[in-house]
């Protein structure tokens, strides 16, 4: 039960969220695609959310998403706390969450 994807009624994947909850450009954010590969060679997906002005002077927060869910249904948020924080936001999504690469998480994964 720790570890739940997807919780009923929720999408597992970003791109099947409702538009405005895709992709940080649907939010009106400029972001990058990020890929991280772990040290068991799996790789993880995420977005670096960055501010429109004075990005790389800024602080850069690490956004692990909470349980059950995927990336994009954070991105209301993220914006919302960019805008109050002035800070570029960097979201990665959990082995086998979102758009990582699939396999059992565990918390050795973790």
């Amino acid at each position: 039960m720790l570890y739940h994807p997807a919780p009923p009624g929720f999408q597992q994947y970003s791109q099947h969220n409702p538009y405005g909850y895709r992709h940080p450009s649907e939010q009106g954010l400029i972001s990058e695609d990020i890929l991280i590969k772990t040290s068991d060679n799996l790789k993880l997906k995420g977005w670096f959310l960055k501010q429109k002005s004075d990005y790389q002077t800024i602080p850069t927060i690490v956004f692990f998403h909470e349980n059950a869910g995927n990336i994009g249904t954070r991105l209301e948020y993220l914006k919302n706390y960019m805008n109050l924080v002035n800070v570029n936001i960097m979201i990665v999504a959990y082995r086998g969450y979102s758009d990582s690469e699939k396999c059992t998480p565990s918390e050795e994964g973790l």
